[in-house]
């Protein structure tokens, strides 16, 4: 019944390596173990199985080894988990990975068995009412001989809701399957494979607010504030402010997107707010603004009060989350003799530094992680990024495409140098606006996304996915 079991218990029987979570030949061999093998009891052979592991204290997770962000239409990641053996062929029915991020949400992976069969689900992390995150996904437990023989299953227009917060296939495979089959590697490990596109996170609040409210004549303390949700693994809200006439009726409101989460830096979002009342449908267009250290931003100015309110002040609000990058922003001093060192921190309290300098008529940036040796031995980083320029209307990209970095232990980094395209004669002008009267100059680097993957170095595993690619071809 089992191909790689029967190969093991021939000879051998298994015990269990604590430190690789992974299943390890012993010398002895077990008769009755192979016996029940033979006769394809499959329950009791876990439960042999069970006995004669030993007392060691297993930690069973989905690691998340690989990552690719494809930058298509769709805005695809692929996230690929390691099912451990001792999950597949021990007795514990449920299998759990740490959490991950994938377009702003916050969400994890789950096995579960049950009557012999390996059940899949996907979940999202946060939510509360009110909020419907969209998403296409697929989940395939990668075949080691052809990718024609993969299992794999998809879902479309998904909607996570607080009610609904988790979703995936029952009975995905049989347990049975997954081990006669070519799935296992020589440690009975499986590869599975999450793609996971086209989301989409919408926050829809239901308010009245009377178009006449004479009970108040001092507008500025007059607020309304919806309930709360989640982007970017940040909580918000929404304020509403009305703005009164001399008899106390409402001439316009602004809408507030208030960050409730405490930050040190800045982000980037982008969103767009629908009003909804019966027929009447307004849209503001996609915002872009900065959310700032406060957690406060720019207000968006409502001035169809009439067909808004009408004559019970009742509608619907609908923001559309679309983007949200974190931002930290650097003040450097090009013109200095010597360069002059800025240490900050990014969103996971990593430590970073960054100078400037210009040589040759060049303006050279250089970017240290400052932390690399706090990352977990047996990890690597990857992060994207990108640097801005700032002068004082718009901002230049360093790069014209995101920075992929992946970033190991050790003892210390050997730095990005970034020679820059900008003209030096054009920072140093007074009128180009790039540094302040005290010959300051701001750098902004916004971080895209950061994942910290499991078995750094390349492998086999690897080659599995380099196979069936040609395969397909």
């Amino acid at each position: 019944m089992f191909v790689i079991l029967f190969y093991y218990f021939l000879n051998k029987s298994v015990i269990v390596d604590n430190k690789n979570h992974n299943y390890q030949i012993n010398s002895k061999f077990n008769n009755n173990l192979l016996t029940k093998l033979i006769n394809f009891n499959y329950n009791e052979i876990l439960f042999q199985l069970k006995i004669n592991t030993s007392n060691k204290i297993i930690i069973k997770m989905a690691q998340l080894f690989r990552f690719l962000y494809t930058d298509d239409r769709s805005r695809s990641e692929v996230f690929t988990f390691m099912i451990p053996s001792s999950f597949i062929l021990d007795l514990d029915t449920e299998l759990k990975s740490r959490d991950f991020t994938s377009s702003n949400q916050k969400w994890s992976l789950s096995f579960h068995k049950n009557n012999g069969h390996l059940s899949t689900f996907l979940s999202l992390k946060t939510v509360h009412e009110g909020m419907m995150v969209t998403a296409d996904f697929g989940i395939t437990l990668i075949n080691r001989e052809h990718f024609t023989r993969n299992e794999t299953f998809n879902e479309k227009n998904t909607k996570f809701t607080f009610d609904n917060a988790s979703h995936g296939r029952k009975s995905f495979v049989s347990i049975e399957a997954l081990c006669t089959l070519d799935f296992m590697d020589e440690r009975g490990n499986i590869q599975c494979e999450l793609e996971v596109k086209n989301v989409n996170t919408a926050f829809t609040y239901d308010t009245q607010i009377p178009p006449t409210p004479t009970y108040i004549r001092n507008s500025s303390e007059l607020k309304y504030t919806s309930g709360t949700f989640s982007f970017g693994n940040y909580e918000w809200n929404m304020c509403i402010q009305p703005k009164l006439d001399s008899m106390g009726s409402i001439t316009f409101l602004k809408f507030y997107l208030c960050r409730l989460s405490s930050l040190d830096h800045l982000c980037r979002i982008s969103y767009r707010y629908k009003f909804i009342n019966g027929g009447f449908v307004h849209d503001s267009g996609v915002i872009e603004q900065y959310s700032d250290i406060n957690g406060a931003s720019n207000s968006y100015r409502m001035d169809k009060i009439k067909e808004l309110l009408q004559i019970t002040g009742k509608f619907v609000i609908r923001i559309d989350l679309l983007k949200i990058n974190s931002v930290f922003p650097i003040f450097l001093y090009p013109l200095s003799p010597q360069p002059q060192p800025v240490h900050f921190y990014d969103r996971d309290r990593q430590a970073w530094m960054m100078e400037s300098c210009i040589e040759d008529n060049c303006f050279i940036l250089r970017l240290f992680y400052i932390d690399i040796n706090n990352i977990p031995s047996g990890y690597v980083r990857v992060m994207s990024f990108n640097i801005l320029v700032r002068n004082q209307n718009s901002a230049v990209y360093v790069f014209k495409k995101p920075v992929i970095k992946y970033y190991y232990k050790r003892e210390s980094d050997d730095g990005l140098e970034i020679t820059t395209t900008i003209d030096v004669n054009e920072i140093m002008s007074e009128n180009s606006g790039y540094l302040d009267q005290d010959g300051c100059l701001t750098i902004e680097m916004e971080l895209y996304y950061s994942h910290l993957l499991h078995q750094p170095e390349y492998s086999h595993l690897d080659d599995i996915i380099r196979k069936q690619k040609l395969q397909m071809q």
